[in-house]
């Protein structure tokens, strides 16, 4: 497989992947409440056994933590589809496209201050609010949402530069091959 090939495979994945997690997290949490209001039978039951204000509670615990693994495990796997992509853009001649290495360092460095400093925080925070009613204030609630909206902000600059990335990766085949055209055949040998 060519190299551009393996760069445009790998960010695809990266941004598929940070899609889907955009899009499971999203749903594991309101799909708490939509639960909660269509159970029947024993989970009806049980949910009222426990009180609804409890069940939600707990429900949404069990959703957090699964987002939190998700995310846990999606920022390993987005370190290593990072140091691929760098692997396979230091080992590729850039033909004036140094900035694609660097792009390819900044984000995956995105990642990793993700993965050591903003995620440990936000997942100490809301677990530290997790069993807090709502409605009930708490300085953790805001600077957990703060952090939050951060990541999340962080997350779309990332995003944007895989498609940056990708997007310059594929552009650079198209200008290559109309040199090739220009050029004639032999012309490609030279550029590779």
């Amino acid at each position: 497989m060519r190299p551009r090939r393996i760069v445009a495979a790998l960010l695809g994945a990266w941004l598929t992947g940070s899609i889907a997690m955009v899009v499971v997290a999203t749903h594991n949490l309101r799909s708490v409440d939509s639960l909660l209001e269509g159970s029947t039978g024993p989970a009806a039951a049980s949910v009222n056994a426990l009180g609804r204000a409890q069940a939600r509670m707990l429900l949404r615990y069990h959703a957090a933590e699964l987002n939190r693994d998700y995310f846990s495990w999606w920022e390993w796997a987005q370190m290593g589809l990072g140091i691929a992509t760098l692997g396979v853009l230091i080992g590729v001649r850039q033909n004036g496209q140094p900035w694609h290495v660097v792009l390819a360092i900044a984000v995956l460095l995105i990642v990793v201050a993700e993965r050591f400093v903003l995620t440990p925080e936000i997942v100490n925070l809301g677990r530290s609010i997790d069993f807090v009613p709502p409605e009930i204030w708490s300085a953790q609630r805001a600077v957990f949402w703060n952090l939050h909206r951060l990541y999340s902000g962080i997350e779309l600059v990332k995003m944007a530069a895989i498609a940056i990335l990708a997007g310059s990766v594929f552009r650079g085949r198209e200008h290559r091959r109309k040199l090739v055209a220009e050029l004639g055949p032999d012309s490609l040998r030279q550029i590779q």
